[in-house]
């Protein structure tokens, strides 16, 4: 699942999905892995300098931190807690957080990224040259990747996936490169509602796999952590 959360601090966030996974009736208490943008934590270093990720923990959680120089607020990687989960390596960069998971017997690169709604086309060049060495395909490994494009896609007829703008096709295009399926389920279903009533809401968060996944869109759940994005989830249904 991946949902920016609107500048939510690190404290909150632990104590709320807590809440989650004890409430039987709330939707999102299955919820095993969670990419999420907008979080609020202290500036961190780039890649190169020795400085591990922040990590902070609740009983049934691990959440993995992030913010770079320069950037407004952080990313983070969320996980519930179990004896077939182990935690492998981090990778952070520009705009994107990664941890290798080993859930079982299989193997997870998870990425969580945010593509700034200001970033015009040569800044996102290169945040995505970034992401790309982030993205490339490893033997073995599987990938999940969610993040807040700032873009709206559609489904061509031939079932690949269309923007609008130069920007969201360089978009696309490095997503796909990586071998990652965009996920176009319920594409039509906004997850973006901005307080200004004169915009219009829109989809701008996604998820990608790069197995069979069926996606969803938590509707209005964005009012408990006082966000304007609702969370995008994939449940995979084949690797």
């Amino acid at each position: 699942m991946t949902w920016n959360l609107g500048g939510l601090r690190i404290e909150k966030i632990l104590t709320y999905f807590e809440g989650v996974s004890q409430d039987r009736e709330h939707r999102l208490r299955h919820t095993l892995i969670l990419c999420l943008q907008e979080v609020c934590t202290r500036e961190e270093t780039l890649p190169g300098t020795g400085a591990a990720c922040n990590t902070q923990e609740s009983p049934r959680w691990r959440l993995t931190f992030h913010r770079a120089p320069g950037e407004w607020r952080g990313v983070a990687i969320l996980v519930r807690k179990g004896e077939d989960i182990t935690w492998g390596e981090q990778r952070r960069g520009r705009c994107y957080i990664q941890q290798q998971l080993h859930v079982g017997g299989t193997k997870w690169r998870v990425t969580s990224a945010h593509l700034p709604c200001t970033a015009r086309l040569l800044e996102t060049g290169d945040i995505l040259e970034e992401w790309q060495l982030a993205l490339r395909p490893l033997p073995g490994w599987h990938h999940l990747f969610g993040a807040d494009l700032n873009e709206t896609f559609a489904r061509e007829d031939q079932g690949g996936v269309v923007s609008s703008t130069a920007r969201g096709s360089l978009v696309a295009q490095t997503i796909q490169e990586a071998g990652l399926k965009l996920n176009m389920d319920v594409i039509e279903t906004p997850s973006y509602h901005p307080y200004n009533t004169r915009m219009r809401p829109r989809r701008l968060d996604y998820m990608a796999a790069d197995g069979e996944a069926q996606g969803w869109v938590g509707s209005g759940h964005r009012h408990e952590v006082q966000s304007d994005h609702d969370p995008v989830g994939v449940a995979v249904l084949s690797l």
